[in-house]
């Protein structure tokens, strides 16, 4: 199976975290993924416009597109109406200026 680089792109106010920062059992199950040596998660990078807003772009590269797979539907299915609401919320008097955008390319 490809390996799966897994690019996140998101705008938020300045010092707002990504939703998977806020949900600790997400945030442990991704970490058994890394401790598994099932991802690798590069630095994150983080850029401050100035105007209240940092967009955050976090790459990991999943070694197996199988077991990606099983994470990312275990996401979706126990927290994809939390993290909307989460990103929901947070866009309520910053219309336009909250963004997601999520790539996913074989390596």
């Amino acid at each position: 199976m490809p390996k799966i680089r897994v690019i996140e792109i998101v705008k938020l106010p300045t010092g707002t975290p990504r939703f998977q920062e806020t949900v600790p059992a997400l945030k442990n199950a991704f970490l058994v993924k890394l401790s598994e040596g099932s991802v690798t998660h590069l630095p994150q990078e983080i850029v401050d416009h100035g105007d209240g807003y940092s967009t955050i772009t976090t790459t990991s590269i999943w070694n197996n597109q199988n077991v990606y797979n099983t994470f990312k539907n275990w996401v979706i299915e126990n927290y994809h109406l939390a993290k909307s609401e989460y990103y929901y919320s947070i866009g309520v008097g910053h219309p336009g200026k909250v963004s997601q955008i999520i790539t996913e390319t074989e390596e």
